[in-house]
């Protein structure tokens, strides 16, 4: 969570994906600028994201966390978001 704090408030604007593995889950964080937390907030896209994957997640305009049940699956992750926003 800090981490993504830091890089997002080092990023002046856009959006930090960070995984990693926990188990036989793997954890996901996105962070997102104020600047485009109105139109992409960090809460409702995780969870539309990670439910497409069978995950779960949630947080709030800002920050938001949760984990789908495949370790190896960041680049699923990172291929569900990027289809979400381009909807």
């Amino acid at each position: 969570r800090d981490l993504a704090d830091t890089l997002r408030d080092r990023l002046g604007s856009g959006m930090v994906l960070l995984t990693r593995a926990e188990g036989d889950r793997l954890a996901v964080t996105l962070a997102v600028t104020k600047d485009l937390a109105d139109r992409h907030p960090a809460g409702r896209t995780l969870q539309a994201v990670l439910s497409s994957l069978e995950g779960r997640g949630g947080g709030n305009p800002l920050l938001a966390q949760g984990s789908v049940p495949d370790r190896q699956g960041a680049s699923r992750v990172l291929d569900a978001l990027l289809g979400h926003l381009s909807s």
